[in-house]
């Protein structure tokens, strides 16, 4: 179903098991290089080794066309050691348009939040970001996105929550279209 995935496509990827998410993460990237998109992976809880191992070994078999940018979540997330939405919705929106002026089709974007949950305001802020990202992003900007939210880590609000901000849910190794 990965390759099915669009740009304007906002999914979030609910897991219990790390095996679970590292199948859905390597599947979204491959799928997004294949139709020649810049990829940004920023890393989180997900064993990064082990998604770059099935990539390479998935590029080995059938090649790629596009690029595919690893970022550490301090990188990304954080400025001062804060969670910023504002500045991870604008870093999403310059690299849309650098991948676009580069010759890349689109953008896609996967990234893990459970570390910000460590701030008071944590939850509000995961919040902010998932809706700020449909209201500045998708259809403003050819970007697709995989949210990977972790079933034991977030409270039970948050996740329903985030579920609400997503036109899209990967559970049990389905994409299902977000009736809520």
């Amino acid at each position: 179903q990965a390759a099915e995935i669009r740009p304007g496509d906002h999914l979030v990827a609910l897991y219990n098991q790390e095996q679970e998410i590292e199948h859905y993460t390597t599947s979204y990237i491959h799928a997004s290089l294949m139709r020649n998109e810049r990829c940004l992976y920023i890393t989180g809880d997900v064993d990064t080794s082990a998604v770059l191992r099935q990539l390479e070994t998935l590029k080995s078999n059938v090649g790629e066309q596009g690029d595919l940018v690893v970022l550490d979540k301090s990188d990304v997330y954080a400025k001062n050691g804060k969670f910023s939405p504002d500045r991870l919705i604008g870093l999403i929106q310059t690299t849309a348009e650098e991948a676009l002026d580069d010759g890349y089709s689109a953008l896609a974007v996967t990234g893990e939040l459970s570390w910000v949950l460590d701030y008071e305001d944590g939850e509000e802020l995961i919040v902010e970001y998932e809706w700020k990202l449909n209201e500045y992003v998708f259809n403003r900007y050819p970007v697709s996105a995989l949210c990977r939210y972790s079933m034991s880590k977030f409270p039970a609000g948050v996740i329903r929550d985030v579920i609400q901000t997503h036109p899209f849910i990967i559970w049990q190794g389905k994409i299902h279209e977000n009736l809520y």
